[in-house]
């Protein structure tokens, strides 16, 4: 993955304990440094920027990334089928959208973080955002903001799920 220039951006965390544990840590003085932090502990976070202040071009379409899929009853997972897992989720780590991998925090974040440089996570959401997520609005403010969000399916990948019939459905 390239650097990018790193871009104007908010940290929001949805964990009371995260954003209190900020407030009681007095190293933790710049967005930087607490993005760091996240990135180091697996703490959940979000990285939203203001439409103005994203980079152009955004990606102009969706890449979809296939999931692992669906096996029958019986199937038992082999060692080819974990190094197809690791093929599929090593292919997508090396895309723009990893950095929401990174900070989703717990096993997606175990799963995610040694295959991503925590600058680029830093630097603020991808070109590819805009394709990716929805925007984010706060009462009072007229901007949109945004940040890379991880898909369902994206996660799954990530996890390495794979889809089995139960008999009644999958």
């Amino acid at each position: 993955m390239a650097m990018t220039t790193i871009i104007d951006y908010e940290i929001l965390v949805e964990d009371p304990l995260t954003a209190l544990e900020c407030i009681r840590r007095k190293l933790l003085t710049n967005r930087r440094d607490i993005a760091k932090h996240f990135i180091t502990t697996g703490k959940a976070f979000i990285t939203r920027s203001s439409t103005s202040s994203l980079p152009l071009p955004q990606a102009s379409r969706v890449i979809e990334h296939r999931p692992l899929g669906y096996r029958h009853t019986l199937w038992q997972a082999d060692l080819i089928d974990y190094r197809q897992y690791e093929n599929l989720r090593n292919a997508f780590l090396l895309t723009p959208r990893a950095r929401a991998a990174v900070k989703y925090g717990g096993i997606v974040w175990r799963l995610s973080v040694q295959s991503i440089d925590p600058e680029y996570v830093i630097a603020g959401p991808s070109t590819e955002v805009m394709a990716y997520s929805r925007p984010m609005y706060f009462e009072g403010d007229p901007a949109r903001y945004w940040d890379d969000e991880l898909i369902e399916a994206e996660m799954d990948i990530v996890c390495g799920v794979y889809r089995v019939y139960t008999g009644t459905n999958y």
